[in-house]
């Protein structure tokens, strides 16, 4: 059978190394693009530990949102990218559980 999915080839490494589609609905960020605040939302089925980084274009990261473990069910975090120093571009958020690594791109335009 083939599948086929209708989300862009992302990389999954800030550095711009691709290794696979992300899987879909698994991470959503809105609103997307965003003058500042966004937030991303993701269901976990287990108990597991979670980073969310922040990398701007250029593949440095520009914050760590959350490191640690989370429990299982619906986890929802908060992304500020307004806070004066940011530019207007593409950011790559990366989202690692449990070692596995999924990535959604992030447009932030200053009004």
């Amino acid at each position: 059978a083939f599948i086929q999915y209708t989300r862009e080839r992302v990389p999954t490494d800030p550095n711009g190394i691709f290794d696979g589609y992300n899987e879909p609905s698994f991470m959503s960020v809105y609103p997307n693009p965003t003058n500042g605040q966004s937030f991303v939302q993701f269901d976990l089925s287990d108990n597991a530990n979670v980073q969310l980084n922040l990398y701007n274009s250029l593949g440095q990261e520009v914050k760590n949102v959350y490191s640690g473990q989370h429990s299982a069910g619906q986890a929802r975090f908060e992304i500020d990218i307004e806070n004066g120093s940011d530019p207007n571009g593409l950011y790559l958020i990366q989202l690692n559980v449990d070692g596995k690594v999924y990535t959604e791109r992030l447009m932030h335009l200053k009004r």
